[in-house]
């Protein structure tokens, strides 16, 4: 059993100065009472590493379960993993303090562990230590309030708890509960406020602030949005701050700020700001060791097939890659393929898990495989995967986890080794773009490709399922046109007609606007002409009793018939020389499957002639 040690508090680094808290508005709050992070948009650096919300042995005294819990397991050298705030807004705001609890409950003085409290404007790079713990006292449990901020006022700034240290054996945990950040408004505006400019100063999550505006008291901020396209601007609901956090979003838009000083009734708007899109953020999810284990070596789904070579890795993040687009409604075939790293050979189990609504989670709903059991040796793995109709449109991810000795069913989307002993394996990340196009049906269409003879009629028809009043588009190949009916007919189809024609379902998401269409549905056309009769004698004459040599006949794939038109093609016809005869025949010739027209040919018997 790990022994506890009761030491007195050490503090090394800058000493925080008290500044008094009346008058004071709370900027930021954070008990974890989400039992989450990703609640209040807290993020990792490097990785979660130990991190965790717990309602265990550490709590800070006088905080209330659960809290941020750095625990030494699994155990590391040489350390440093940082759980670090969402962007706080003070750009009307001074004299920033901070309040927090914090605990350690320690192991063991014999190496140097840590914990350092630190922060930075979002224009900065490098973090100001506000103070350092370390267990070099023994255990410690501080209730801290009023701590000054210095350089913070009227910017926009992050906090952070960094656990460093030679070796996490030595602590049991750290705990870290009630967090806040508060503020003294400036001083109030009076005459014309100034906007600024919309500036992004974070992009998982997508965060938006004024840059260069004026930082007074007494000014309302509103953030508006339109298409980018263009349209009315509407108040986006809530967005009332400086800052504006971007719910996900796949169509291009529009972002100004509307503020005004409320001393003179004075307004300005800021320039918009054009994105053309927000994807999701998410959880993250690690294998706890690195090193000869099992990895992803292959993922393939639809157009993405991405391979990697067996490098120790826990997680790897491929949203850099092109998101591949995934129609709804459509099946593809999903592929996995893992092996160990060297000899150590474990089981494993997988799950892949796509974003459907695109609401940041991956949810267990959207694990769309999960192993039943846990695998070994080299591992590949192949299912079905059908996008639901109902799917969100846009980027979103796709989580791919290979984790140690639990099966793919039971794998969540933010498997991690703090609550789910996620010792070894891998997790690789991924960017899909769900996307609508429309059904398109028609004689002897299969994947999207169908085959005609010259001269043939054709009709493609264009649906919409889940769309009211659909409006299609549709574009013919090699620049012959365009037609706007949902049902394209093709009259005596002609080789120079074959090509690619592509159907879109239109929409006028911006009025006055030309409108806009969904992703494309392509049908391939291949036109074969239609072969010439078949060159063959017009009459074809034995002597009785002599032998029946074949008919020479040029042509392909020669059809014998009976009657000039219609019928069924049967064999070579026999022919019996031993009595005079007289019948005619129909021959036609196959080339890339397009029969021709016939050509006949009249077979006849001589009777031999009498002795002179």
């Amino acid at each position: 059993m790990r022994k506890l040690v009761t030491r007195f508090l050490f503090i090394t680094g800058f000493l925080a100065l008290y500044v008094p808290s009346i008058g004071q508005i709370t900027l930021f709050s954070e008990n974890f009472g989400s039992n989450s992070f990703a609640t209040n948009g807290w993020t990792f650096n490097p990785s979660v590493g130990n991190w965790s919300v717990s309602s265990g042995a550490y709590l800070p005294t006088g905080g209330t379960a659960p809290y941020a819990e750095f625990y030494f397991s699994p155990t590391y050298n040489n350390y440093s993993y940082a759980i670090e705030s969402p962007i706080i807004n003070a750009a009307a705001y001074m004299n920033i303090t901070l309040d927090y609890k914090i605990l350690l409950n320690n192991y063991s003085t014999s190496t140097l562990e840590e914990m350092a409290v630190e922060y930075k404007p979002v224009t900065s790079s490098t973090w100001t230590l506000l103070t350092n713990y370390t267990n070099a006292g023994g255990n410690i449990s501080q209730t801290l309030t009023n701590q000054a901020l210095s350089g913070v006022n009227g910017t926009n700034f992050q906090i952070r708890f960094r656990a460093h240290g030679a070796y996490s054996w030595n602590i049991n945990g750290w705990g870290i509960d009630d967090i806040v950040v508060k503020g003294l408004l400036a001083t109030p505006c009076s005459g014309a406020p100034q906007a600024g400019t919309v500036t992004p100063i974070s992009s998982c999550p997508t965060v938006l602030t004024l840059a260069n505006t004026s930082l007074f008291a007494n000014i309302n901020v509103q953030w508006q949005s339109r298409p980018a396209c263009g349209g009315a601007w509407t108040d986006i609901p809530g967005a009332t701050s400086w800052n504006i956090t971007l719910a996900p979003f796949s169509n291009a838009t529009q972002f100004r700020a509307y503020v005004v000083c409320t001393n003179s009734n004075i307004a300005d708007t800021s320039a918009p700001l054009t994105l053309t899109s927000v994807t999701p953020c998410y959880c993250t999810s690690a294998a706890a060791y690195s090193g000869s284990y099992h990895n992803i070596t292959n993922v393939s789904l639809g157009p993405l097939n991405n391979s990697s070579t067996c490098s120790g890795a826990t997680y790897t993040n491929y949203t850099s890659l092109p998101a591949v687009n995934l129609l709804k409604g459509e099946l593809y075939t999903l592929n996995v393929s893992g092996q160990s790293c060297a000899t150590t050979n474990y089981s494993y189990g997988v799950a892949v898990f796509i974003d459907y609504n695109r609401d940041g989670t991956f949810a267990n709903s959207e694990r769309v495989y999960g192993s039943p059991s846990t695998l070994s040796g080299n591992i590949n793995i192949s299912s079905n995967v059908t996008i639901p109709t109902t799917a969100q449109t846009g980027v979103t991810g796709m989580r791919v986890i290979m984790a140690y000795n639990t099966a793919g069913s039971s794998i969540t989307g933010c498997w991690n080794n703090t609550g789910n002993l996620y010792y070894y394996g891998e997790t690789e990340d991924y960017l899909v773009n769900l996307q609508y196009a429309p059904t398109v049906t028609g004689t002897g269409l299969v994947n999207g490709d169908v085959t005609f003879c010259s001269g043939a009629d054709a009709t493609l028809t264009a649906t919409a399922p889940g769309v009211t009043n659909p409006k299609f588009l549709w574009k013919k190949p090699n620049g012959t046109g365009w037609d706007t009916s949902a049902t394209l007919v093709l009259n005596n189809l002609q080789p120079t007609q074959a090509g690619t024609y592509t159907a879109y379902v239109l929409y006028n998401n911006c009025p006055g606007n030309k409108p806009d269409t969904s992703f494309p549905r392509m049908v391939n056309i291949t036109v074969n002409p239609t072969p010439g009769k078949p060159i063959v004698a017009p009459v074809v004459t034995y002597c009785q009793g002599a032998p029946a040599d074949s008919v020479q006949i040029y042509g392909e794939n020669i059809q014998w018939y009976t009657v000039p038109t219609g019928g069924v093609a049967g064999p070579y016809p026999n022919i019996n020389t031993t009595q005079p005869s007289t019948a005619t025949f129909y021959v036609s010739q196959i080339v890339d499957g397009c029969e021709g027209p016939r050509a006949p040919v009249t077979i006849s018997v001589a009777p031999k002639p009498p002795v002179p």
